[in-house]
């Protein structure tokens, strides 16, 4: 490995453990003011809203390992056509399980008060929320293709910075809900106002890369 290998290495490893560490501190920070501003009740909802995607994860059938894996065969072989072929069934996969993503979450949201009991929350309140947190999961969703792509041509701490600035805003958007300032609904946008800034981010990211291939999604 040659020395610049090695220290892009270092500041790579450097870097995650550092923002594993802030992003730690502001859970232990957020939490407390986000259950304060919301009470149990609300911030049970926007935890539940926010947290079903985890249970449908499955749907992306492995599209960011296929993205990540041809990333790194270019890098060896440079064969353009075979990694944006690859690429491009990736995309695929993930277009289609978003599209599933998005109709289990709103069947959820539409049903949500016959699944689940709330009762502190107006319809329209909890309805909102949980039609919020489709929008966010289908962002997250199409993260699956950036990240990967980011992570196949190593832009490791440049997306860690990006993922500071993720966390800061959260941080300040949690201060102005223990502050009064925002309501649940005002914050559940802000989230995914958020995190489709940190998508943008990732594309701008991927655009200013010189060693990732330009690619024509079809």
């Amino acid at each position: 490995m040659d020395k610049q290998s090695l220290t892009r290495l270092k500041i790579n490893t450097y870097s995650n453990y550092a923002l594993l560490f802030i992003r730690m501190l502001v859970s232990i920070i957020t939490i407390p003011w986000l259950l304060k501003g919301f009470g149990e009740v609300g911030y049970g909802v926007f935890t539940l809203a926010f947290g079903l995607l985890a249970s449908f994860s499955f749907l992306e059938l492995g599209a960011g390992k296929t993205i990540l894996r041809f990333g790194g065969e270019y890098r060896a072989d440079r064969n353009k056509a075979k990694f944006k072929e690859a690429v491009n069934v990736a995309v695929n996969l993930i277009v289609y399980a978003t599209g599933a993503l998005v109709l289990i979450l709103l069947l959820i949201a539409i049903f949500h008060r016959q699944l689940f009991t709330i009762s502190e929350l107006s319809f329209e309140e909890s309805l909102a929320v949980f039609l919020l947190a489709t929008g966010f999961g289908a962002i997250v969703f199409f993260e699956i293709i950036t990240t990967n792509l980011l992570h196949a041509f190593e832009n490791f701490w440049q997306r860690n910075i990006l993922l500071l600035v993720k966390t800061i805003l959260l941080l300040f958007l949690a201060f102005m809900v223990v502050n009064e300032k925002f309501d649940l609904v005002h914050y559940a946008g802000f989230v995914l106002a958020v995190e489709v800034f940190f998508f943008a981010g990732d594309w701008v990211l991927i655009k200013r890369n010189q060693s990732s291939p330009r690619l024509g999604f079809r």
